[in-house]
């Protein structure tokens, strides 16, 4: 049963959200659904679930001329269980928050994020992870060629700091290829310091708490029509962490580059 429902929620979560943004007929609303399918889940450095459906809703309301008011909910989910159950961290994240153009190059960002892991690993929860933590977070968007931004975050249960810059370019091909065609470049580079991630005292068992990291991605983009595109592509995400640490697969060796494929749908309304 349990392989079922990971199978249908996908179906599901489309239709729920299709549903609801069908409803609206007011031009300040705008209604994002992205339905995406990942070769590994990896949350700022540290990877979460391997082969994940990663469905996203997000409603945002223009209440003044410069201010948007916005909500929604990020969820990852394992398509497949690991044998052992050593690492599976289903979650869902609903948010909210506010963003405010300072000027027309210049917008900041502030908001509230609630972390619920729906499912811990049996031999992680003897660790103390918990299933529950609250984040606030602020930053900074330039309207500028790369679309550079800069976001600091804590979280008041893992008593966490991470710092997040991101980059990204868009390469239009349709006048030398298809139609609607694009190509989306993305770099991002962050730092986190946790002195209790999800309950534990460390991240690795040198007693190191901090680590950096990095990322990039390509995807070809397809546009389908004004409110929906396709795309797949590849990422691929790093840290300066030790193999053995935390965030690398609870203090098992491995492979702390990872490199993977991802497609997914996108519909704003």
């Amino acid at each position: 049963m349990r392989g079922l429902l990971r199978w249908f929620s996908p179906v599901l979560f489309c239709v729920l959200a299709c549903a609801c943004a069908s409803l609206h007929g007011d031009e300040d609303l705008a209604v994002n659904v992205t339905a995406k399918f990942e070769g590994e889940h990896i949350f700022r450095g540290r990877r979460e679930i391997n082969k994940a459906f990663v469905p996203k809703l997000r409603v945002s309301y223009s209440c003044l001329d410069d201010c948007r008011v916005y909500a929604g909910a990020d969820a990852a989910l394992a398509l497949a269980l690991p044998a052992d159950d050593s690492f599976f961290l289903d979650n869902v994240s609903p948010y909210v928050g506010v963003a405010y153009d300072v000027t027309d190059i210049f917008t900041l960002d502030a908001g509230y994020i609630h972390y619920f892991y729906t499912k811990v690993p049996s031999g992680a929860a003897n660790l103390g992870i918990k299933r529950n933590s609250d984040e606030i977070y602020g930053g900074v968007v330039a309207d500028v060629i790369l679309t550079p931004s800069a976001y600091v975050f804590y979280n008041f249960g893992r008593r966490e700091v991470a710092i997040e810059g991101r980059v990204g370019y868009t390469f239009d091909l349709s006048d030398n290829l298809l139609s609607g065609l694009a190509v989306d470049l993305g770099g991002k580079i962050g730092y986190d310091r946790a002195n209790k991630p999800f309950g534990m005292a460390y991240i690795d068992g040198y007693g190191k708490k901090d680590y950096f990291y990095y990322g990039a991605s390509a995807d070809l983009v397809y546009g389908i029509n004004d409110n929906a595109k396709a795309s797949i592509g590849v990422e691929v995400s790093s840290n300066s962490a030790k193999k053995n640490a935390w965030v690398n697969g609870y203090g098992s060796a491995g492979n702390k580059t990872k490199i993977w494929l991802n497609a997914a749908v996108e519909c704003s309304f």
